[in-house]
């Protein structure tokens, strides 16, 4: 009797995770605009010399083919995942760009390194957040965090 139960569970646990065809709609899904990784690891050497860093912010999904409206996107730094300190670790200021189709929706946000103040091997973890996003397209977007 508890074979049968484990082969009865087996089956209905295995019949959940097929594919119902008729019901699946793939590339109909919401366009993302995001940050191009969701983290990088990026070493710079502690020479005392100011780094720059282009952080990638990038529009992307089933339909962004069929997008021709500009895509504006504030970023700002997200203090609370941020270990480094403003104008010791880095500099930045809050910015706003533009993603175009011309330019394949992908821009990026100039990021200040200060190595100055750093330490071998300091670890400092810096972390964004898109704080606005406006477009006059009609397709279905979601700000990807």
């Amino acid at each position: 009797m508890r074979n049968v139960l484990v082969l009865a569970l087996s089956a209905i646990t295995l019949s959940s995770c097929l594919l119902d065809d008729e019901k699946t709609e793939f590339g109909n899904g919401p366009d993302f605009v995001g940050f191009s990784n969701s983290s990088s690891v990026t070493a710079f050497e502690v020479s005392g010399e100011i780094k720059s860093y282009n952080l990638p912010v990038q529009y992307f999904g089933p339909s962004s083919s069929k997008n021709t409206a500009d895509i504006v996107v504030s970023v700002d730094i997200d203090l609370e995942n941020t270990t480094g300190e403003a104008g010791v670790h880095y500099d930045f200021e809050p910015v706003t760009i533009t993603l175009t189709a011309e330019d394949g929706y992908i821009g990026y946000v100039p990021v200040t390194i200060l190595t100055e103040n750093a330490e071998a091997p300091d670890e400092v973890t810096l972390a964004f957040t898109l704080t606005d996003v406006q477009t006059e397209s009609t397709l279905d977007m979601v700000v990807s965090e």
